[in-house]
């Protein structure tokens, strides 16, 4: 588990999202400062492999971008820009989606209540991607937006109904990120369909921007209240605040359309200078045509649900044929008030490994990773493709315990075994009317007639 002493009252400074008594009301912010040393890395992934397309003077992307939505009380700007603003024209790029419908918007609580530590805390952009990557989103059609609640996680139907919407990776990362000083960059990405994260400090310029500066927003460092995270989907190297600076990315704002210009604004090209815009701007990649296949699912009782890692595979523990992580340590502390994990995960990239056997079994590692002497349960493990479901014969429930991997694993169906648990079970047919009996066992015991 990482220390966040310094991070942490950085923390609370960017939070700072509600005016003094007898100011006006501000909106909330909620973005939480980079690791450099991971902008660094990716920011040289990125670098590698340029997107060389012929660059013009201007762009748009957001005619294929929802309405820019309102975050309400809560510092979850980065799910709001990544979930329901990034993800959603990622979809409409590729599937045509009528963005008006809640079937084609993304709840961004998915993403935020599975990032913020288990408190109002705000997030990091990369823990955002990362759970689009492992865990996918939800729509609002599944699940429904809240702007007070931050704690509570996914249903495993909500889990399932996510799975299909798995962002892809970014060469091994769940997420790229350019530069700021990279403005050629930058423009390459937007030009080649991919909006970026962009977070900066929220001060007075940006917090009273209007038709003055054109919308245009320049840094004046006064009045600085938190960390943001906005969409950035345009650039037009003529736009200018009419101050001097030339040049502006346009941006959506998560406050609702009721701020800027309709829930939009634009970021001046010298603000990427200073040091009120953070250093890396971040994109994902999407899963063109996916759809999840195989889904496992899993049920947790523990006391502190942030410290459980899952990682699922098949084959061999120590050298599997495959592999995934999909509860992995986020940048975000751990959530150690609330409890329990209810998921349904995707593994559809082992599909070329189905069906579970006895030679080569599926499983699932469960991992408490905080070492406090409180334990938990696995109550559930089960894979399912189309239609057909595998249930561990591991029993269950089964003990994890603290600060140790615990296995549950999945072998297949063995002559005579129709419940999957890897048990014979008990067939009858009447001799003269041809009635079938299936009793399904639990060794001796039956489980169901």
């Amino acid at each position: 588990m990482r220390k966040y002493g310094l991070q942490v009252l950085i923390a609370i400074l960017l939070l700072g999202a509600w005016a003094a008594p007898g100011q006006e009301a501000l909106y909330p912010c909620g973005l939480l400062p980079e690791m450099t040393s991971s902008e660094g890395a990716l920011g040289a992934l990125a670098a590698a492999a340029p997107d060389e397309q012929p660059l013009g003077a201007s762009l748009d992307l957001s005619s294929s971008f929802p309405t820019p939505g309102d975050q309400g009380n809560l510092g979850s700007c980065v799910s709001w820009c990544t979930g329901y603003g990034i993800k959603a024209y990622m979809e409409k790029v590729e599937r045509g989606w009528d963005l008006n419908l809640n079937s084609s918007k993304f709840c961004a609580n998915y993403i935020y209540n599975q990032i913020n530590g288990g408190a109002d805390n705000g997030s990091y952009t990369s823990d955002a991607f990362k759970i689009m990557a492992w865990r996918g989103i939800t729509t609002l059609a599944d699940q429904a937006s809240s702007g007070s609640d931050f704690t509570t996680w996914p249903t495993q139907a909500q889990c399932q109904a996510a799975q299909n919407f798995r962002n892809a990776m970014v060469g091994s990362f769940e997420y790229g990120s350019v530069n700021k000083s990279d403005l050629a960059g930058i423009k390459a990405k937007l030009n080649a369909g991919i909006p970026l994260a962009l977070g900066f400090d929220v001060d007075s310029a940006w917090d009273n921007l209007g038709s003055g500066t054109s919308y245009v927003w320049y840094p004046n460092s006064t009045a600085i209240r938190g960390g943001h995270c906005i969409a950035v989907i345009g650039f037009d190297d003529a736009k200018t605040d009419g101050a001097g600076h030339v040049g502006a990315l346009k941006v959506q704002n998560s406050w609702g359309t009721g701020w800027g210009s309709s829930g939009r604004a634009w970021v001046a090209y010298d603000a990427l200078n200073t040091s009120a815009v953070q250093s890396g701007l971040y994109y994902g990649a999407d899963r063109a045509g996916f759809t999840s296949t195989i889904q496992a699912k899993i049920k947790i009782t523990h006391a502190k649900r942030g410290c459980i890692r899952i990682d699922l595979g098949v084959g061999s523990t120590s050298s599997p044929a495959w592999s995934s992580g999909y509860y992995k340590a986020l940048s975000q502390s751990n959530d150690v008030t609330h409890a329990d994990v209810q998921t349904t995960l995707d593994l559809t990239d082992a599909a070329g490994l189905w069906p579970p056997t006895p030679s080569q079994m599926w499983w699932v590692r469960v991992t408490d990773s905080l070492g406090d002497s409180v334990t938990g349960t696995l109550t559930e493990f089960s894979v399912t493709k189309s239609g057909v479901t595998f249930s561990t014969f591991t029993g269950l429930p089964m003990s994890l315990p603290d600060s140790t991997a615990a296995y549950a694993y999945i072998r297949g169906r063995r002559p005579g075994d129709f419940g999957g648990d890897g048990k014979a079970d008990v067939l009858l047919r009447h001799p003269s009317n041809g009635d079938v009996v299936l009793w399904l066992m639990n060794g001796v015991s039956a489980l169901a007639p």
